[in-house]
């Protein structure tokens, strides 16, 4: 949403690059790895020679039947059942983030997915975006990781009715053509070209009525409709949930499926068709599925705000925590004289959203959420009696 409020009409696009790494975390070299440990990272000497010794003499074999293949030496990669092995995976990678890349180009990284966000206003973009790509490419070769060009996946994502365009001109990837994609799925969440989240929570919603059904049906067979409503909290209703705080529609008929579905596991669980759905979520105590979004993204602000305070407490020469949104940034108290308010905050780029798409994200409710809070309520230091009051105050 940044990228689309720094174009100058609503009609430009804004490109997303899923790129594949094949064998990503069997493909990564030893020495560079431990090349980078000790120049980037500072590693000392006794530690790389741990991790040499952990990564080193391993070995192989393939088992058909009772014949058993001869072994081979693994003369690369970080073992992924380990704690390590992701850890050094990244450590490998590390420097991806500060490839030179074009103006406006943003690349996002997490374990072996890589993405590039970057606008289309014009032609020239269009020639960086392809220009970045084989930036990015020829960084990873470099560290022995290899793109698959077929598998790597484009979204155009825009505001404008009339759809999302592809680039003029093909984008090529190792040699290979990427195909433009509807939808991009990414850490279980689906992003659609408009960034509605329609399509994922009617995904979603469809997983979790089959899952439903098939339960139901067994437990009413076998006489423990009574255990519907555990099975459904603790195994599907997760499922439903599950990143809820980005990803719950504004508006349209992905949220009403996912509400359509909640209202169906409260009827079965209670066996009843007469009551109304609030009065079956006020008997089951549970929250709507809209309420459980807002909690979410009320328990990630909490958490936010307490690790900005603290980090402010200690005259901001600290480093906000893993996780923690940095993009988030505390008002001036000089420019937020309002009383019986608590600690404002804005988004960093995104402070007067010109599109009403940006409006509608998760961040940008989340902060004005938060923002409209009293005072007695978001300075409450328990996330839990935090939401509590929330409620009441709802």
């Amino acid at each position: 949403m940044e990228a689309m409020e720094k174009c100058a009409e609503s009609t430009t696009r804004v490109a997303i690059v899923s790129f594949d790494v094949q064998k990503a975390f069997d493909s990564v070299s030893h020495s560079k790895l431990l090349g980078h440990l000790h120049h980037s990272f500072h590693i000392g000497y006794n530690a790389r020679k741990w991790i040499q010794v952990f990564m080193s003499d391993r070995t192989q074999q393939t088992r058909v039947g009772n014949d058993l293949s001869d072994s081979s030496l693994i003369e690369s990669g970080v073992q992924q059942s380990t704690i390590l092995g992701p850890l050094l995976y990244n450590a490998a990678t590390a420097g991806l983030k500060n490839v030179g890349l074009s103006k406006d180009a943003a690349i996002i990284i997490y374990a072996d997915d890589v993405f590039l966000i970057k606008k289309m206003a014009t032609l020239a973009e269009e020639m960086q975006l392809q220009i970045d790509c084989e930036t990015i490419v020829s960084y990873l070769n470099g560290e022995g990781l290899k793109i698959n060009g077929v598998k790597t996946k484009l979204l155009v994502s825009s505001v404008s009715p009339k759809g999302a365009l592809g680039p003029s001109s093909p984008l090529f990837v190792n040699g290979s053509r990427v195909e433009q994609v509807k939808s991009l799925r990414y850490l279980g969440i689906e992003f659609d070209e408009r960034l509605t989240f329609c399509q994922h929570a009617t995904t979603v919603a469809t997983k979790a009525r089959r899952m439903l059904h098939a339960v139901s049906s067994v437990l009413r067979k076998w006489h423990m409709a009574k255990q519907l409503e555990r099975i459904y909290t603790s195994c599907i209703r997760p499922v439903v949930t599950y990143g809820i705080a980005v990803s719950f529609p504004k508006t349209g008929e992905g949220r009403l499926a996912l509400e359509r579905l909640h209202k169906s596991a409260a009827r079965i669980s209670l066996n009843t068709f007469t009551i109304s759905y609030e009065e079956m979520l006020k008997k089951l105590s549970w929250k709507t599925i809209a309420q459980t979004s807002e909690r979410d993204r009320m328990r990630i602000m909490h958490r936010h705000v307490k690790v900005t305070l603290r980090n402010e407490r200690d005259g901001g020469h600290g480093k906000l925590r893993e996780g923690a949104l940095r993009w988030i940034k505390p008002v001036d108290v000089r420019r937020a004289p309002r009383r019986n308010c608590g600690e404002q905050f804005y988004i960093e780029g995104l402070q007067q959203p010109r599109l009403s798409r940006t409006q509608q994200t998760a961040t940008y409710e989340m902060v004005k959420k938060w923002n409209s809070l009293p005072a007695h309520i978001s300075e409450i230091k328990s996330t839990s009696r935090l939401l509590e009051e929330i409620d009441i105050f709802q």
